[in-house]
């Protein structure tokens, strides 16, 4: 795991996400949009700064 920012990978990324009592329509909601897979990408793309 990379403490350096400017150099992390999407395996340095954890996204947590979650709402009380609607655990299912998060989960198909991560799996539909890739929520998970679009914001590890966004965050580790080179030309953010």
């Amino acid at each position: 795991m990379s403490k350096n920012i400017l150099a992390l990978n999407p395996t340095d990324i954890k996204i947590d996400i979650s709402v009380e009592k609607n655990e299912e329509q998060v989960e198909s909601w991560k799996r539909v949009f890739g929520v998970d897979e679009r914001y590890k990408d966004l965050i580790c793309k080179k030309n953010v700064l």
